[in-house]
């Protein structure tokens, strides 16, 4: 992707990650009877209005998200790409790199769930990114790109990666801000579908 840095946010955005690393979640999960139910009926929509491609742009539970909603100031924190074939959701975490993950444990860490579809998803072009993305994983998370807008060579973070899968097929000249946040992906697509908070 073209990304041009922001040397003034950079020190910023780091001081604020970096100094919430031993905070404990802000958003408590529910009940786990009740969150069995509220992960079955989001399961059920995903699988019912989602299509390959797609976006689930979440809010978490974990201390990270709360990180990075905090450093946007958006409800928002997190992403993965759809391969619905699979019931999969691909994605890029800290600990873990580019990875796939069931959908109904991407669904279980998830407070509040917004499914796009991407302009660029169209004839074929969901397929064509989810398989992308699977050829990545194994790749190690890029922390520099989330916190500073560093380039890396074969690192992502979340939204990085999903943007990526699209914008070297589809879209090679746009431009993005130096460190994309999820609720940026809102304007990249359509709003298919939007949880809401748990109650």
């Amino acid at each position: 992707m073209n990304f041009r840095p922001s040397p003034i946010i950079r020190p910023l955005l780091a001081g604020l990650f970096l100094a919430g690393c031993s905070m404990r979640p802000y958003l408590q999960r529910p009940h786990p009877a009740l969150a069995a139910a509220q992960n079955r009926e989001m399961a059920e929509k995903i699988e019912a209005l989602g299509e390959t491609g797609d976006w689930l742009v979440i809010r978490g539970f974990k201390v990270i998200d709360d990180q990075l909603a905090a450093m946007t100031g958006g409800p928002l924190s997190h992403v993965g790409i759809y391969d619905k074939e699979r019931a999969l959701v691909i994605e890029s975490e800290r600990n873990h790199g580019v990875h796939t993950t069931p959908l109904s444990n991407y669904v279980a860490k998830t407070y509040r769930m917004v499914l796009v579809r991407p302009f660029w998803a169209k004839d074929g072009g969901g397929a064509e990114a989810v398989a992308a993305a699977r050829q990545l994983c194994g790749k190690k998370y890029n922390l520099g790109g989330i916190l500073l807008g560093l380039r890396a060579r074969d690192r992502y973070y979340c939204t990085d990666l999903v943007v990526d899968v699209y914008q070297k097929r589809f879209a090679p000249d746009q431009e993005f801000e130096a460190i994309l946040m999820p609720m940026a992906l809102l304007s990249w697509g359509r709003v298919v579908w939007d949880s809401g908070p748990r109650p």
